[in-house]
């Protein structure tokens, strides 16, 4: 098998040095591999040639190469190499990957009188495209001595407003801004699936001679003009992308029962239409307020993880198991519900909090308590309410905010 790997991936590291030397345990010396660190522009261009001749391009790394298959991230090396192996082994081994003038190195002659050519590389914490597109860049840069790569975390509020000047400088379709990973050079960009190494390689082509000025100096974020145009921009459709998911995500079940379920009781004792309006209004404040804190929260955490690529892998597996076996439940829920067997549901409150929840509301929304009573228990349901049912609907607010 061959293995491509990068020095600084966590997830090479832990396939490497504690993954493959278990299944070397197990299966002895019958397996054999050969390391590809991919900073050699040398092994880049082994590894994207192997990808085309396999009809299989832009994997993760690590990236191994084994008989006919690729496996391109650890999660997919960890659930299926071992497999292939036993695979192999019972139809009598496999050879090494084939690839045309395996060992012949790429040289290129660069003419040090050649100008230097700058570029601007935007990508996302988190992002895989982005690392993918990272270690391209980190092999041209050994192939071009002449380039000079400048990076920005799109993180960074200053560098989407650098980003979105640059596209509006470029004429980046107004769809396709504030996007990553995204290259600007010389007269040129590159986004999406036209960033990789043939289209990037052919543009350092075309300036190699000549050179390119910094696309950064091209823009002045700071004049008022520019600074006015950028906030107009993001007014048109960020804030207004990020109230969609949340509208789109409040509509559902739990958060409607709860608020009917005080309407009709508040006008079962006789509170009136600005009471009802009230109690209404501090229930959907918090609502909001709990998906706005959820945001805020969810949003740091999982450009935190971007920091303990091992972390995220085990809490990203661990979420994934999770919603296997909610899904699994709420199938037999439904089935249970279906035969009128509502007492076997599974994914419901346990008793003791149902009693405490219902002696609790009783308390605060009697017939005697006050306004005051009312809208706190309002307050408390909505918010309470929120954190629960994000779990089910989360799927399109949290995804769109990481986005944006």
């Amino acid at each position: 098998m061959f293995i491509f790997y990068a020095e600084d991936c966590l997830h090479c590291d832990y396939i490497i040095h504690e993954f493959l030397p278990e299944l070397e345990k197990k299966w002895g010396p019958i397996l054999e591999k050969k390391l590809f660190e991919i900073s050699d522009p040398q092994n880049y261009d082994l590894l994207v040639k192997l990808e085309d001749e396999y009809g299989d391009t832009e994997n993760d790394i690590p990236a191994i190469f084994i008989d006919q298959y690729i496996l391109g991230s650890s999660q997919e090396i960890e659930e299926k190499l071992e497999s292939i192996v036993r695979d192999c082994i019972s139809q009598g081994g496999c050879d090494w990957p084939l690839v045309s003038n395996l060992g012949q190195p790429n040289t290129r002659e660069i003419d040090s009188s050649n100008k230097t050519i700058h570029l601007a590389y935007f990508y996302q914490p988190g992002c895989k495209e982005c690392d993918r597109v990272n270690y391209l860049i980190k092999s041209l840069e050994q192939k071009y001595p002449n380039l000079t790569v400048r990076e920005y975390d799109l993180s960074s509020e200053r560098n989407k407003e650098l980003e979105l000047a640059l596209c509006m400088e470029y004429g980046v379709p107004k769809m396709k801004r504030l996007v990553s990973p995204v290259v600007f050079i010389g007269q040129d960009y590159l986004l999406g699936k036209d960033l990789d190494e043939a289209h990037l390689e052919e543009l350092l082509q075309k300036y190699e001679e000549s050179g390119s000025s910094p696309p950064w100096e091209k823009v002045e974020i700071e004049s008022s003009e520019t600074k006015e145009v950028l906030v107009r921009e993001f007014r048109s459709w960020r804030p207004l992308t990020v109230m969609g998911a949340g509208l789109i995500d409040g509509v559902n079940p739990c958060a409607f029962a709860v608020i009917i379920f005080f309407i009709s009781w508040l006008t079962l004792i006789g509170r009136k239409g600005k009471a009802i309006l009230a109690v209404g209004s501090i229930y959907t404040l918090a609502v909001f307020l709990a998906y706005f804190l959820i945001g805020i929260g969810a949003l740091r955490f999982v450009q935190a993880l971007v920091v303990f690529p091992l972390v995220s892998l085990i809490v990203f597996s661990l979420t994934a198991v999770v919603a296997l076996m909610l899904g699994s439940l709420s199938i037999h829920d439904y089935l249970k519900a279906k035969k009128g067997k509502l007492q076997d549901i599974k994914l419901q409150l346990p008793a003791f909090l149902k009693k405490k929840i219902h002696k609790t509301t009783h308390r605060f929304m009697d017939a005697d308590s006050g306004l005051g009573k009312h809208l706190i228990a309002a307050f408390a349901a909505g918010f309470v309410v929120s954190l629960f049912e994000f779990p089910c609907t989360g799927q399109i607010y949290l995804p769109t905010i990481v986005l944006c």
